[in-house]
């Protein structure tokens, strides 16, 4: 899979699309974060975010905190301060930094998906992300 062509194919159908909320370029990097970083309590805030159940700007400090602190092998440390940095987001306003982080959690991931063998489909991600409200 060639990373300008998933990149491409997410800007189009996501990143600039005028619709797309904040929330839901959040909920697309935490669904892209959930691929690669499967700590257990960074996961709980997450599925909270991406339900609705709680966004509050205190959890996604925890979020953040969490992510920050937990144990990673080496080649995961990107994967942890990326979600670290998407908790981080949730407290922003600033659309630029939502976009410019869209496409280095999504190259992160497709470098992931090349080292561990595995399979992500983009296209489910970003019908996810539009998914919440």
């Amino acid at each position: 899979m060639k990373t300008t062509t998933v990149l491409d194919g997410v800007t189009k159908q996501f990143k600039e699309n005028p619709y797309a909320t904040k929330v839901q370029k959040i909920a697309y990097l935490i669904l892209c974060a959930q691929q690669v970083f499967h700590n257990a309590k960074w996961n709980t805030w997450a599925n909270k975010y991406l339900s609705g159940e709680d966004r509050s700007i205190e959890s996604a400090r925890i979020a953040t905190t969490i992510a920050d602190n937990a144990p990673a092998e080496e080649w995961l440390q990107w994967a942890k301060a990326k979600s670290a940095l998407t908790a981080s987001l949730a407290l922003t306003k600033n659309n630029k930094a939502l976009k410019k982080e869209i496409d280095l959690v999504t190259e992160y991931v497709i470098y992931v998906m090349e080292q561990t063998k595995k399979s992500i489909n983009f296209n489910i991600l970003v019908t996810d992300a539009f998914r919440i409200v």
